[in-house]
């Protein structure tokens, strides 16, 4: 194959010159989804285009304005191009690396949002949509679905701080459902089992009062640092119905045993 495509090469070169080499080895590669060598080919059409040599690799500093804005757009084309093909194929480390320097964080979003978790791109998953910022409720999700709550508590704590308020309260919205469906549940089967039927408060609150012996020196239904972390970060939530769950976990809380108490 690669002496067939030499061979085509040669022929477009003696046709068309290197315009026509350039286009005709940029659609084989597109072809063949080799998109890492599909990006050299590329920035040696830009080059070209711009009317520098085909491996010209100076920064850019000596060249006209004209020049110059031709090769950054150019660059940048070719980034777009390459990380969308990289993503549309489910390369999410390898698109994501291309388009970083676009800027257009809502592109990339939107073609991570057609790939499908899996064991074997979970990792690059977390990294490209909560480290790196590009979705970071998703990102968190995949945390919580997958690694558990603790670690994701561990996750807040260590990336969100970083991120601005608005993707720091759609994870925090995300923890305090969870754990909060997590509590509910529990203490649910616990008071069904007491009183033999299936109860039908909606709330915490409702679950646990007069239920006379529930909580002693060592009763709890959930990790009781969970409840306490996740409080905590709800302090930054304004929606309503959120900052109601999160008084109804309070609630609970104030019902533990003093050494369940955090400050």
């Amino acid at each position: 194959m690669a002496d067939s495509l030499f061979e085509q090469l040669e022929q477009q070169s003696t046709s068309g010159g290197v315009d026509a080499v350039l286009e005709h080895l940029i659609s084989s590669l597109q072809q063949d989804k080799k998109h890492h060598e599909l990006f050299e080919a590329l920035k040696m059409q830009v080059r070209h285009r711009a009317g520098l040599p085909l491996l010209y690799g100076e920064s850019g500093d000596d060249l006209d304005p004209k020049q110059r804005t031709l090769l950054e757009d150019g660059l940048l084309g070719a980034c777009r191009q390459v990380g969308t093909g990289l993503l549309e194929d489910g390369r999410v480390s390898e698109g994501w690396m291309y388009m970083r320097p676009v800027g257009d964080v809502a592109a990339a979003r939107e073609l991570i949002d057609k790939i499908e978790v899996q064991d074997d791109n979970i990792d690059e998953m977390v990294e490209v949509l909560l480290q790196e910022g590009v979705d970071p409720a998703r990102g968190f999700s995949v945390v919580l679905q997958n690694y558990g709550t603790c670690n994701a508590i561990t996750t807040f704590e260590s990336v969100m701080p970083q991120k601005g308020k608005a993707d720091q309260r759609a994870v925090a919205q995300l923890l305090l459902r969870h754990v909060h469906q997590e509590l509910f549940t529990n203490v649910k089967a616990d008071v069904a089992g007491r009183q033999d039927s299936e109860p039908t408060a909606t709330t915490l609150a409702e679950l646990i009062a007069d239920q006379e012996g529930m909580f002693g020196e060592h009763s709890y239904h959930i990790d009781t640092t969970h409840l306490a972390s996740t409080t905590r970060f709800s302090r930054i939530l304004e929606n309503e119905e959120c900052l109601r769950l999160a008084l109804d976990l309070t609630q609970y809380g104030q019902e533990l045993h003093e050494q369940f108490q955090y400050d």
